[in-house]
């Protein structure tokens, strides 16, 4: 043989080794484990279980939520009792357009700002200079007035109701453009201001206000206790600069009886009058403006929103209230034994739910940091890619 040929079958004898080792290391079956095979096979295919294999599942699944709920049972079953425990039921929902339309709804609203007011009295004198009495006073102001007045009456109204209180310090005093010295720091004044307004709307942009009504100041002053009674008008300017701020200029003018306070007798004047100008803002929680100049990301269904959670709140603690009593009623009927075990682990699991809150809270905030962190990764990559 030549040493080709020699190679040759050395390389086949080398290569046919390990497969025949190997078919020679596997056990060959017995007949009696072929048959049981066979019969375990059949049986699996018979089986009904072997054609739902996941019908088990959700049963454990459901066992395993009732053990978990049976962890914590509720007071009453701990002590032995049958007393429900608290369940919140939240009310029905009301629906954006029911909420919308409670804005139609009769309310007051309440602004407040800066005042001032020049006030003047005359007496005539026939053949020299009339006597002139000038008042310069700045203060605060408070205003209320209606909204959607004329759903109280059978009949539509163009008008609402406008009540002012203002409170005064008088800064100055003359007598014909003299100034007087003032004897006592503790003057002050009063004004009242009671009418109906009639708006009108310049595509809810700009709105004029005007009325007309009655007037009354109580002025306490260096020689007289003023009282003042008589009819005042107004011009004013509703600007509505948010969703929620409205910004108010009016303008005032009276003309008055001054002679109803202790002057009446001994210093009559002949004629009063009193401007007034005032600069104010208005915050609107329930009615916001329907256009205005500052651009605000809220709208009606924000408003809807929080509405619908503060009156889950307000359902949650009625209920909680009447719980709480019935509870109280009910404690009295068990023994003491029952009603300390009750207590007990009411008082357990209170602190098990205040625990659970407070991992809750952590876990969200470690969720948040972790949504942070990523989105300022993300923004510097984007960066790093622009650049």
């Amino acid at each position: 043989m030549s040493n080709k040929t020699l190679v040759l079958l050395s390389t086949v004898v080398l290569l046919a080794t390990p497969l025949f080792s190997q078919q020679q290391d596997e056990p060959v079956p017995s007949d009696d484990v072929v048959q049981l095979v066979e019969e375990s096979s059949q049986s699996d295919q018979a089986s009904p279980l072997s054609e739902q294999p996941l019908a088990g599942e959700p049963e454990e699944a459901a066992v395993q939520d009732e053990d978990e709920v049976s962890e914590t049972p509720s007071p009453a079953a701990s002590a032995g009792t049958t007393f429900p425990q608290f369940v919140f039921q939240p009310p029905a929902p009301m629906s954006l357009e029911e909420f919308l339309a409670t804005r139609d709804k009769f309310r007051v609203y309440f602004d407040e700002g800066a005042t001032a007011s020049w006030n003047t009295r005359l007496i005539k004198q026939s053949g020299r200079t009339n006597f002139v009495f000038q008042d310069f006073m700045a203060g605060l102001y408070v205003t209320t007035r209606t909204k959607n007045f004329d759903a109280l009456v059978p009949f539509p109204l163009p008008v609402e109701l406008f009540a002012r209180v203002a409170a005064y310090y008088p800064l100055s005093h003359t007598f014909n453009d003299y100034p007087q010295p003032p004897v006592n720091m503790l003057n002050f004044g009063v004004d009242f201001m009671l009418a109906p307004v009639l708006q009108i709307s310049f595509l809810d942009y700009v709105y004029l206000d005007l009325a007309a009504g009655l007037h009354f100041l109580y002025q306490k002053s260096d020689r007289w206790h003023y009282v003042h009674l008589g009819a005042v008008g107004m011009v004013g300017l509703q600007l509505p600069l948010a969703r929620r701020w409205t910004l108010l200029l009016n303008g005032f003018a009276s003309i008055d009886n001054a002679n109803l306070g202790s002057n009446r007798h001994m210093e009559p004047y002949d004629l009063a009058w009193q401007y007034q100008a005032s600069v104010g803002v208005r915050y609107s929680k329930n009615t916001p403006n329907p256009k205005f100049y500052i651009p605000s990301k809220k709208n009606d269904t924000h408003d809807y929103e929080k509405f619908l959670q503060k009156e889950q709140k307000k359902s949650l603690r009625r209920q909680q209230k009447q719980w709480k009593k019935e509870e109280k009623q009910w404690l009295k009927t068990l023994s003491q034994e029952e009603r300390e075990s009750y207590l007990e682990r009411s008082k357990q699991l209170k602190a098990e739910e205040k625990e659970r809150k407070k991992e809750q809270k952590a876990l969200e905030k470690a969720q948040k940091a972790v949504r942070k962190a990523a989105e300022k990764e993300e923004k510097r990559r984007l960066k790093e890619m622009e650049q």
